[in-house]
């Protein structure tokens, strides 16, 4: 199957950028007096954006001012969000591969951070543009972004691989008619994109080629 455009998840999918999320999150609760949230739940309530993200920890930490808690967040995450984030493995060398084709980030991270990401781990080059979970009114799984970026460039649904790495992408994906691939190192289990009904599922970002290819 010809494929025209690779629409990524960023988040568990290009980047590990898990640490960097849970210690924005914990320094707020810390802020605002509320009990600690362990790490490995915290990253469970990551994909969905900011606030899920937030309104979760704070229900799990006892309560706190949501808007309070994402003011926090923002600062702290925007000063620290390079800490300790990086690429998966082979990410920039498959990407350079698929040098020929269009290639776009759609996240539910809010863009600016999404580009400040991208830009400070130099991969932002190969994308033609990202775009963010404050780039539309709604966030994945709606596909209302989706159907944006096909507009935008031109490309048909059935000729357009998503890539994610949770349910909510490959929702997203399939509620605008394009093909989807689930990748099991992210932060979401290999259950939870097969009960969606992925297309494909890959355990490593390189088996991205052969799907591209064959």
């Amino acid at each position: 199957m010809p494929f025209d455009l690779i629409i990524f998840d960023l988040d568990g999918t290009l980047i590990d950028s898990k640490i960097d999320i849970a210690n924005s999150v914990r320094h707020t609760l810390r802020q605002l007096g509320l009990r600690d949230v362990p790490p490995e739940i915290i990253y469970t309530f990551v994909g969905r954006g900011v606030e899920p993200l937030i309104r979760k920890s704070l229900a799990e930490a006892g309560d706190g001012n949501i808007d309070e808690a994402l003011s926090i967040f923002r600062r702290h995450y925007d000063e620290h969000l390079l800490d300790n984030t990086a690429s998966y493995p082979m990410v920039e060398d498959v990407l350079k591969s698929l040098s020929d084709i269009n290639k776009v980030v759609l996240t539910n991270k809010m863009v600016d951070f999404a580009v400040k990401t991208l830009k400070g781990l130099a991969i932002d080059r190969h994308f033609l543009d990202i775009f963010g979970g404050d780039s539309f009114p709604t966030k994945k799984p709606n596909p209302e972004g989706l159907r944006y970026i096909f507009d935008k460039f031109g490309a048909k649904p059935k000729n357009t691989l998503v890539v994610g790495d949770s349910g909510v992408d490959i929702e997203a994906g399939q509620r605008a008619g394009a093909v989807t691939c689930g990748v099991t190192y992210g932060y979401r289990s290999a259950e939870e994109l097969r009960l969606q009904g992925a297309d494909y599922m890959v355990d490593n970002f390189l088996e991205i080629i052969d799907i591209v290819r064959s």
